[in-house]
């Protein structure tokens, strides 16, 4: 509701839910032929996420797309424990087929939006290493601030220091979720929302850490996590 005229943004987050439902299929498919489907599939909706114009969202996409998969496969491994090693490695190894395959092709998409930003990315204000004035800093708010934003929405007024998207119905949700009878997903699509809440304070917070590793460029608000 807030970024409902950001439409960089919507164009970008808008496939993230099929991008994870084809992964999920991907993995949950027993034959070759399917996996490579869903691959295709998911490929073609990451180059749709890459370009759909908010660029700053895709570090924190994927690493929502690495911990999805992790998550995932501990809570479905569809290994038992008498099973040998050799058996989770070719699981293992098939699921880096699926993620990988959806990656090349993605990026392959989008090419002719990621080569030239390759390019360019280094002239910018925000090339990593530069000192960059912090649009939002979650640490330096006190506890009952940010209690008092995950619980309470603060609306629609302008406040860069909340945590986008909370309040009482969606915790509320979250905990008739985990009451259901699909707590697996329920309790894997938690455990997603808490690394983005790492993500949303920043280092030195380790999710935080890692992305800022990861991007050629430097964050001014992690809060969009």
């Amino acid at each position: 509701t807030r970024r409902v005229c950001e439409f960089h943004f919507l164009f970008t987050l808008a496939w993230v839910p099929f991008l994870l439902l084809s992964i999920q299929k991907g993995l949950d498919s027993p034959s070759k032929e399917a996996k490579v489907h869903y691959t295709a599939w998911g490929g073609l909706l990451l180059g749709l996420i890459l370009l759909g114009g908010g660029l700053q969202l895709v570090p924190y996409i994927g690493i929502v797309l690495g911990a999805y998969w992790l998550l995932y496969r501990l809570l479905h491994p569809r290994t038992k424990a008498r099973e040998s090693g050799a058996a989770l490695y070719i699981l293992w190894r098939r699921d880096a087929g699926i993620l990988a395959g959806t990656l090349v092709l993605g990026a392959l998409l989008a090419a002719v939006l990621l080569i030239p930003l390759l390019q360019l990315v280094g002239y910018t204000d925000r090339q990593q290493g530069d000192s960059l004035a912090m649009y939002s800093n979650l640490l330096r708010e006190p506890p009952l601030t940010l209690v008092q934003n995950i619980v309470l929405f603060p609306g629609l007024k302008y406040q860069a220091e909340a945590v986008r998207g909370a309040g009482v119905l969606a915790l509320t949700l979250l905990v008739m979720a985990l009451c259901s009878a699909r707590w697996r997903r329920s309790l894997l699509f938690l455990l997603l929302l808490l690394i983005l809440i790492d993500c949303s304070f920043g280092p030195p917070l380790p999710v935080s850490r890692l992305v800022s590793f990861l991007t050629p460029f430097a964050l001014s608000a992690y809060t969009r996590a």
